[in-house]
């Protein structure tokens, strides 16, 4: 993973001159326009809400979605581990949220929750059913990330839809995802798996068999926007996609500078325009870039 990581980074670099020389987004680059307006779901504060109960974690995701106005809201089960022991934060807490945060937003909101890789084959049916009593969009990641086999019985067990995909970084493990219906919303991380065009290659599997992409967004860096303009590109784009608010922090957790060149960044009512301007479609702070080192790497 850090090595594809690496190959994005490089990646994204060049794209952005790429488009800024040519008067293209990075959207244009990679392939036609299909969504140039991006829905979003609420999907912030992660670690900071699976440390809370559940009523202190909804009031934040309350004050979260005045900023986002999103119509899609994803929530958290078990504690994250990625090892499929069933732990809990507190015991029934998982199953406490899911009824309460039906409650709290009511019917209209559409709602998600992601075990990251939390449970075993058993109890991720079990908290899947619950899931599906409260009427959630999909149910993201149940197990641990590399049980493939378990995955698919799970999904088999469930009439929810199951997302996942974020941790992968081979194109063959997509492909054997893909053949084998383990999920029905794949999710690539733009960075992890290497970049938007290895990324792409993803969605046009998937696209072959009919299901939809939902990228898997990165906290850090310049993460909604590499979202934004891989979603406007993707023919196959699925209904809400991953948001967590406009944060652009860099390695030291420092907000970096930008502006959009064109309109400014904006959710209204969840809906976000990609921007239009040449590459990534911002301008950062050149002050801030002054502050940074040059490093030769060959």
């Amino acid at each position: 993973v850090p090595k594809n990581v690496h190959i994005a980074t490089l990646e994204l670099a060049i794209l952005d001159m790429m488009g800024n020389l040519s008067g293209k987004s990075i959207g244009e680059l990679i392939g036609d326009i299909h969504n140039p307006y991006v829905s979003v779901y609420q999907g912030s504060r992660y670690k900071e809400l699976r440390k809370m109960t559940p009523e202190e974690s909804l009031d934040l995701v309350a004050l979260d979605h005045e900023e986002s106005k999103a119509k899609a809201i994803k929530i958290r089960g078990g504690v994250g581990n990625q090892l499929g022991t069933d732990a809990d934060n507190a015991p029934g807490q998982t199953e406490k949220l899911i009824k309460m945060t039906r409650e709290r937003f009511g019917d209209d909101m559409v709602l998600m929750l992601d075990g990251n890789g939390s449970y075993s084959t058993k109890e991720a049916i079990r908290i899947g059913r619950i899931l599906e009593e409260y009427n959630y969009y999909f149910y993201e990641e149940p197990v641990p990330w590399d049980w493939y086999d378990e995955q698919v019985e799970v999904a088999k067990a469930l009439n929810i839809k199951m997302a996942g995909g974020e941790e992968e970084f081979r194109m063959r493990a997509f492909r054997w995802l893909i053949a084998n219906d383990a999920f029905d919303i794949y999710q690539p991380d733009n960075m992890y798996f290497g970049g938007l065009i290895r990324s792409m290659q993803v969605a046009r599997m998937a696209e072959v068999v009919g299901k939809p992409i939902v990228p898997h967004m990165t906290t850090g860096g310049l993460g909604f926007l590499y979202m934004l303009h891989f979603v406007s590109a993707c023919p196959n784009a699925g209904k809400y996609h991953e948001f967590k608010l406009f944060a652009t922090k860099d390695g030291n957790r420092n907000s970096i500078p930008i502006e959009s060149k064109t309109e400014p960044f904006l959710s209204e009512d969840g809906v976000i325009k990609v921007p239009t301007g040449s590459g990534l479609g911002i301008v950062i702070d050149p002050d801030y870039i002054k502050t940074h080192k040059k490093v030769t790497i060959w």
